[in-house]
C-alpha cells in the first residue's frame, strides 16, 4: 500500500542514467525536498534517446535530470551529459511539462506560451553546451490559450480549450495527424 507516503515527496526508481538500478528512493540531491511537485514526465525511450525526466515544483519552477546530450534538460554548463541531480531551469513559471525523446516542452503559467528545447526531431539544434528554444504562442493558431499538450518521442501536440489540436515535429508515421511530409517545425492544425 501507500501508507506513510508523503504527498510532497517525489519518489523515483528504476534504471538511472549510466545503466545503474535503484529501488524506490527520494533520490540524490534531495528529490524529497521538492515540495508540491507536479506534472512529472519522463522522456520516451526509443532508438537510444530519452532517459530524462522533469517535474514542475509548487512555485512553477521546472526541474529536470538525466541525459542532457541533446540539451533536453534545458541547461548549458551541466557538468556532463548525464546528471542524477535535478537542475532548475530558467524559463519562467510553468504549469505543466512534457518530455519527448530528446526534447522537453513547458506550458507557461498563463497558458499562452509553450516553450520547447532539445532537438525535437531536428527542428531545434541543441546540445549540452548550446540550447536552442522555440516558443509557440497560442495566438499563432488563433487561440486565446493552450488547453494542454502531449509529447511523443519526436513530436508534440497542443490543444485549445475548445478541443482544436495542432502538432509539429517528426511526422513519418503521420503521428502529427496530417498526410504531408516527414517533418514540420511549425505547428499545423489537425483537421
Amino acid at each position: 500500500g501507500n501508507e506513510g507516503l508523503d504527498a510532497d515527496v517525489l519518489l523515483c526508481w528504476g534504471r538511472r542514467p549510466g545503466d545503474s538500478w535503484n529501488a524506490p528512493t527520494t533520490g540524490p540531491g534531495g528529490f524529497g525536498s521538492n515540495t508540491g511537485a507536479s506534472s512529472l514526465t519522463m522522456g520516451s525511450r526509443s532508438y537510444g534517446d530519452g532517459e530524462h525526466g522533469c517535474f514542475v515544483q509548487a512555485d512553477g519552477i521546472v526541474s529536470c535530470w538525466g541525459d542532457n546530450s541533446a540539451g533536453q534538460l534545458g541547461r548549458t554548463g551541466v557538468a556532463s551529459d548525464l546528471t542524477e541531480e535535478p537542475v532548475d531551469l530558467e524559463i519562467g513559471s510553468s504549469q505543466t511539462v512534457v518530455a519527448g525523446g530528446n526534447f522537453t516542452c513547458a506550458l507557461g503559467e498563463d497558458g499562452v506560451e509553450l516553450t520547447c528545447w532539445g532537438t525535437l526531431a531536428n527542428c531545434l539544434e541543441s546540445d549540452s553546451q548550446s540550447i536552442e528554444t522555440r516558443t509557440v504562442h497560442a495566438t499563432e493558431m488563433g487561440w486565446s490559450a493552450f488547453g494542454g499538450m502531449a509529447a511523443g518521442s519526436s513530436h508534440v501536440c497542443a490543444w485549445s480549450a475548445a478541443g482544436e489540436v495542432a502538432c509539429w515535429g517528426k511526422n513519418h508515421k503521420f503521428q502529427c495527424g496530417y498526410n504531408s511530409g516527414d517533418l514540420t517545425c511549425d505547428p499545423q492544425l489537425v483537421d
